[in-house]
Order: structure tokens, then C-alpha cells, then sequence
């Protein structure tokens, strides 16, 4: 396995592979959802690419920067066992130099639910991902669905900007408690942990409502009501149906959508999301 960390180095790295490259972006701090990703690139493709870059641009205040965790041995060790034949390491001054003039923006897309919160970090995604899928040029870009809102502000920008790499979403990875696996999941105490199941269980909770033919609204409004009388839960973000194409938010229960969720325990956000036929 290469590990690579100029740009110009990988260019030459990717020349010397065959057409078809699968490629994983991450940001470090690998646990099994990343890995389900890799597993999957390394069996579809004959050559698989992967990134760790902690992007600062995702990060505008700079907090979750500073407490985002690092494990590059145990990283890199994971990535050759599972047979990824280069990593690409760039450093910050590698990606970015003295600073960018370029901005993205995802108009409605990007300005909801975690942009509300999180201002600027998806146009801090999009930077980065427009230059490592242009670095890398893979044909298929392996993404969580754990992460909805950003696997379609990456879908939309990779069909805007032509850029001919397949975007695969795969399914969200789970602890045994129902927790979306997560990098930030190891900020939490075990205890606290275990106890963010209940943000899987209510969404499973909602569906079955749902599913019998509740009003969302009301049924949006109790799940709200039951997290936040958690004694474990700081905050509920928000826990909405949305659009499943441009997350609009939904007043109908008659078509697919998604119910997506955020809160904050033991001062750690965390999201996950359910898909809902």
C-alpha cells in the first residue's frame, strides 16, 4: 500500500492503475462503517484509493476541529489489512496553500438542518470533495448513509460539475444498541454511549406510527417531547420527514421520505436517519 501526501505524487500514483478506481474519502479515526466502505470499493474495484485529511473548512468555529479524533497507525494498518493499494495523506498547506477565492454553495440543500447549525460546513465539504474526486478521478466514490444531507449535497454536485465518478451510497453501519457507528462516537463515555440507542429507537418508534397513519406533525412533536425528557440527551436539534431528493420538509404521510434526526449527548452531536417506504 502507497501512502501518498502531495498531489502531484498521486496524480503520477493514479496514472499507473487501471481505469477502474474505487476511492474512500475519510477524515481518519477509521471504525467499521468506514470500513464496510473500503470492504466494499476493494471487492468492486481492481484498485482502491483512500483519504484521510482532517478538512478545516468543515469545521468554521474551529471546536469540533480541535477535539476531532486521530488514529493514524491503527488507520493505515486497517486499510492495508483490507487491501487498499494507496492512501492519499495531503497535508492542510498541500490542499489549500495560502488560501482559496473559490466558494460552493448548495442553495436549498445546504442551508437546513445541519447548515442551520453548522454554518458554512457543507460548502467546506464541497471544496474538499470537488478537489480530492478531481486528485483521485475514481469512478466510484463509496458514502455513508448516515450522513443523508451530505450524501446529497455530494450526488448534486457530482452530476452539477459532470465530474464522472459514480457516487454509491451504502447502508449505515450500527452498534448493537442501534447507534449509527461514528467517528465522534468515541467522545462519549461508555455509559453514555450505550444510552444514545434511544435515538435509533425513536426513529423506529416514528415509523410505526407512521406506518398506522399518525399526522407527522404530531408524530414529529412526540418523539421531540420523548428525547428531549431524556435525562441523557443535552439538546434535539430537530427529528423532521423530509424529501428524500431535496429535504424539504413533509406534511403528507402518502410518499417514501426519509426521517432524519439530530441531538447532542453528553455535549456530542450525533444524526442518523431512517428510510421510509
Amino acid at each position: 500500500m502507497e501512502i501518498v501526501k502531495g498531489i502531484n505524487e498521486m496524480r503520477k500514483v493514479r496514472q499507473g492503475f487501471p481505469l477502474e478506481v474505487g476511492c474512500v474519502l475519510t477524515m481518519g479515526a477509521i471504525h467499521t462503517g468506514h470500513m464496510s466502505l473500503i470492504e466494499r470499493s476493494v471487492t468492486e474495484n481492481p484498485r482502491t484509493v483512500c483519504s484521510i485529511f482532517v478538512n478545516p473548512l468543515q469545521f468554521p468555529d474551529g471546536t469540533d476541529l480541535r477535539s476531532y479524533p486521530s488514529s493514524i497507525e491503527a488507520d493505515l494498518t486497517l486499510m492495508e489489512r483490507a487491501g487498499v493499494d494507496a492512501v492519499f495523506m495531503p497535508s492542510q498547506n498541500e490542499m489549500y496553500g495560502t488560501g482559496l477565492l473559490t466558494k460552493i454553495t448548495f442553495s436549498e440543500l445546504s442551508n437546513v438542518y445541519e447548515g442551520i447549525d453548522r454554518p458554512g460546513h457543507f460548502e467546506g465539504v464541497g471544496i474538499v470533495v470537488s478537489k480530492l474526486l478531481n486528485i483521485i478521478t475514481p469512478q466510484k466514490a463509496y458514502f455513508g448513509q448516515k450522513d443523508y444531507q451530505q450524501t446529497r449535497i455530494i450526488n448534486a454536485l457530482v452530476n452539477d460539475m459532470n465530474m464522472g465518478t459514480e457516487v454509491i451510497i451504502c447502508d449505515t453501519v450500527r452498534e448493537p444498541n442501534g447507534l449509527a457507528v461514528s467517528s465522534r462516537n468515541t467522545l462519549l463515555t461508555k455509559e453514555s454511549r450505550e444510552r444514545a440507542g434511544c435515538l435509533y429507537r425513536a426513529l423506529e418508534h416514528a415509523a410505526v406510527l407512521r406506518a398506522s397513519g399518525e399526522s407527522l406533525r404530531i408524530i414529529e412533536e412526540q418523539m421531540s417531547l420523548v428525547l428531549n425528557a431524556d435525562p441523557d440527551v443535552d439538546r434535539v436539534h430537530y427529528f423532521d420527514f423530509v424529501d428524500r431528493e431535496n429535504l424539504r420538509h413533509l406534511h403528507s404521510n402518502k410518499k417514501p421520505c426519509v426521517l432524519i434526526a439530530a441531538i447532542t449527548v453528553q455535549g456530542i452531536r450525533l444524526i442518523d436517519n431512517l428510510s421510509i417506504d
